[in-house]
Formats: C-alpha cells, sequence, structure tokens
C-alpha cells in the first residue's frame, strides 16, 4: 500500500474497500477487518479513524461540512 494514495478506507463485514488517489481512482478488496487494517497503518498521525466503518488519510481531505449531529467529509471526488 502507497500510504501516500490512499484516500479512505470503508469496512465491508470481514473486507475492507480501500479507496486510492492513483490514475484511476482505484478501490481495492482486502479480507481483513478494519480493526487489523487500522493496527497496520499506526505508525502514520494522519491516518484517522472517523467512525467504526472508516478510516481516512486527513492530508486528502478538501472539504468539512456539518454540524454536531453529523459531519461529511470531502476528499477528492469522495464523500464520506
Amino acid at each position: 500500500l502507497d500510504i501516500d494514495q490512499f484516500l479512505f478506507a470503508k469496512a465491508e463485514g470481514n473486507y475492507v474497500e480501500v479507496y486510492l488517489n492513483n490514475e484511476l481512482h482505484s478501490k481495492a478488496l482486502i479480507r481483513m477487518t478494519l480493526k487489523d487494517f487500522e493496527s497496520g497503518l499506526k505508525s502514520y498521525p494522519y491516518i484517522i479513524k472517523t467512525h467504526r466503518s472508516y478510516i481516512i488519510n486527513s492530508q486528502h481531505v478538501k472539504k468539512v461540512v456539518g454540524n454536531a449531529q453529523g459531519y461529511q467529509l470531502h476528499i477528492q471526488q469522495h464523500i464520506v
């Protein structure tokens, strides 16, 4: 995983959907839990778990919208 290309990851049961910022804006499906995926990224302080189902790369956040009842993060071409 190229951490500079990593946008965010989304939990899907025992799988993790990993979204990358490359020329194809690709998505990969990995068989592991989000907790295991997160533990492999502990050395990167800008990788943040924002929800029980999402981990983001805060360096790619372009805009934050919302209030105390909920936020939306705009990351490149995606809204998390």
